[in-house]
């Protein structure tokens, strides 16, 4: 029994042996398939970003070349527009002026003429009108002088008017006051007379009277003649006065 257990155990160790053997001969050629798996597709990575950058760095040298071509093409054919623009800008230059100068003539010979007859044209009517207005003038003035004329005749009318009114008004002041001083000396010569006849009358019929009533009546008398001058004196001071 031991020994069959020795070789039972022998068996399952040298089973175990072979198995982990065999195992690790499948780990070590599945590890080796893996990166001789991933070498290559590494290898073929590289290979193709190798390739593509190749194949950008080609691509992009060429379209650098043809854009630089393209620019010095550009160039090339813009100075050969830039040359022949001016060469053609110049040719027609030189036949507008030409035609300009040709244009020049005419207009200057079309504006001899038309000056010439607008000139005409405007001395006749500048004459026109100066005449109409020397006539508007010469009738201002005649007009001016009427009225000048007129204003004065009429200051004068007016002047002469007023020293007829102002020598007729003094005349009949003088003629008033000739009358009012003529009835009033009447009319003192008649309170004088009446006075004086009273007075005779008084002295005839009353003699006896007393020396009291004859000096009332001088008085009165006297005092009646001072009003009277006193009046005469007023009147002529304000006829003097209405005269200035």
């Amino acid at each position: 029994r031991k020994l069959s257990l020795r070789k039972l155990i022998g068996k399952v160790r040298s089973a175990r042996n072979i198995q982990r053997i065999v195992r690790g001969h499948f780990v070590r050629t599945e590890r080796r398939k893996l990166i001789m798996g991933s070498t290559l597709i590494q290898k073929v990575f590289r290979g193709y970003i190798c390739r593509s950058r190749w194949n950008l760095q080609s691509r992009s040298a060429v379209k650098i070349q043809t854009v630089w071509r393209v620019h010095k093409k550009v160039r090339l054919y813009e100075a050969i527009r830039g040359s022949s623009a001016i060469i053609q800008s110049m040719v027609r230059m030189q036949q507008a002026r030409s035609r300009h100068l040709e244009s020049l003539n005419a207009i200057v010979l079309l504006q001899g003429f038309l000056r010439g007859t607008l000139y005409r044209l405007e001395r006749r009517t500048i004459s026109k009108k100066a005449t109409c207005i020397q006539s508007l003038w010469r009738y201002i003035i005649v007009n001016r002088r009427y009225d000048r004329s007129r204003r004065a005749v009429i200051l004068l009318q007016a002047w002469m008017r007023r020293r007829i009114a102002i020598c007729q008004r003094k005349m009949s002041l003088e003629s008033a006051i000739k009358i009012q001083t003529s009835v009033r000396s009447w009319k003192a010569h008649r309170s004088a007379t009446m006075l004086r006849l009273k007075r005779e009358a008084l002295r005839k019929a009353a003699t006896e009277r007393l020396s009291a009533i004859v000096i009332q009546a001088r008085i009165r008398s006297l005092i009646a003649t001072t009003l009277v001058t006193r009046l005469l004196g007023e009147q002529r001071r304000n006829w003097k006065r209405q005269t200035d």
